[in-house]
């Protein structure tokens, strides 16, 4: 699903209900992608790969002020 982001006032209820179960909405003004809206848990739990894989931690509050 792309829409304006106009689109997104009416519906905004039913999109973070669907991000919620996994999907990523694209947000689109005059036909171009501005945004993305993503799970917010989908960003937090994400697991590191590459060379420092299992080697960095991350406390949970790690960038608070």
């Amino acid at each position: 699903m792309s829409a304006e982001a106009v689109h997104y006032k009416t519906h905004l209820p039913r999109i973070i209900e669907r991000v919620e179960h996994g999907e990523e909405i694209p947000i689109d003004r005059a036909g171009t992608l501005v945004a993305r809206v993503v799970s917010l848990v989908r960003w937090t739990n994400r697991t590191a790969v590459g060379p420092l894989a299992g080697q960095l931690r991350l406390s949970g509050d790690w960038d608070s002020p």
